[in-house]
């Protein structure tokens, strides 16, 4: 019979292995206790590995997107306002027409009027959000509407006042006008310095393009309106007008020609500021339906992933404390081992 001799040593060793690997699987344990996911997805998963890396790079899309419609949306609200802004200033613009028109009242004080219509819509076209003019199209960096009051008076103010004195009659009194001059004036020589090439070339520092953002992964809406829309162009017209056509100085049916011109001009422009206003709120609804959808997929998304990452909490606080117990017991082992010696029995 072969004799077989116990050697502490080798037991040792191995408890000390033991340690290690329940050490191991501890502060994994540890790990999905305090965090609720696996500690090795690589381990835990498999091949599913690849299907959470699918969906996670679903939801950091979708949250690249919710942080842009954020910004699209702080966009729409302000330019709704704006154009809220200036619907409102040429209702009571036409409203000042009227009563001057009526009253028969002081002609400077309609003057003075429309310059300040005019001052306050080019501080209404000229808002903006982080840095970018919201109605210059795609000229972000450019103000929409330049300063036609600007003193000195720039190119456009001075095409205008040279429109203006190709209509005098030879005696150069504003007062010899008549009406068929002041009609047919308007209506051509000074509409013309408003059409697509002179209104770009003189009023707007605007350019047509627009702002598309997209707001889902399968959506897209255009989130600008550039000051180059009728609604504005007329506005503009219609101000520039007043202030610069000698009103002061006309006869009573030349008179009467202007602000029938100018107040069917200005009566359009309410229409087509509810017009742009209206694509806006059509935006601003879409925009809110594609967020309210992306709201329930990233949380349908986090539903996947977490049942694909994430762990029993009961099951895992109750491995946590076997795994605990195990060590400590292995602990009280390896210390009584350590205090073992065949001269205690000799």
């Amino acid at each position: 019979m072969k004799a077989i001799f116990p050697s502490s040593v080798g037991q040792y060793e191995t408890l000390r292995m033991t340690i290690q690997r329940k050490q191991s699987e501890l502060t994994r344990a540890q790990i999905e206790v305090s965090s609720g996911r696996h500690a090795d997805m690589g381990l835990a998963l498999g091949t599913e590995l690849s299907r959470v890396v699918d969906l996670r790079g679903l939801a950091d899309e979708l949250d690249a997107i919710t942080a842009s419609n954020g910004i699209a949306g702080t966009r729409l609200d302000m330019m709704q306002s704006s154009l809220s802004a200036a619907g409102e200033l040429a209702q009571d613009f036409f409203a000042s027409l009227t009563a001057a028109r009526q009253s028969g009242g002081d002609r400077g004080l309609l003057v003075e009027d429309a310059k300040a219509r005019l001052g306050a819509l080019i501080g209404i076209m000229s808002a903006s959000s982080n840095g970018a003019y919201l109605f210059s199209g795609t000229s972000m960096d450019t103000p929409p509407l330049l300063d036609y009051l600007a003193d000195p008076p720039g190119p456009a103010r001075q095409d205008v006042s040279a429109a203006f004195q190709s209509i005098l009659p030879p005696s150069l009194d504003p007062a010899d006008i008549t009406a068929a001059d002041m009609s047919s004036y308007l209506q051509s020589t000074f509409a013309s310095l408003f059409d697509d090439a002179g209104w770009k070339a003189r009023f707007s520092g605007a350019d047509d393009g627009a702002w598309v953002n997209r707001i889902s992964t399968s959506e897209t809406i255009t989130t600008s309106v550039s000051a180059n829309t009728p609604a504005v162009r007329n506005l503009v017209q219609a101000l520039v007008a007043t202030i610069d056509t000698d009103i002061s100085n006309l006869n009573a049916d030349a008179f009467e020609a202007f602000m029938s011109h100018v107040s069917n001009l200005t009566a359009t422009v309410s229409a087509d500021m509810a017009s742009a206003s209206s694509q806006v709120g059509i935006a601003q609804e879409r925009l809110a339906k594609a967020s309210e959808r992306i709201t329930l997929q990233r949380s349908a998304l986090e539903r996947d992933v977490g049942s694909l990452e994430g762990v029993d909490p009961y099951e895992a606080a109750t491995r946590l404390t076997s795994l605990m117990n195990a060590l400590e017991a292995t602990y009280q082992v390896t210390s009584r081992l350590q205090n073992f010696s065949l001269l205690n029995y000799l």
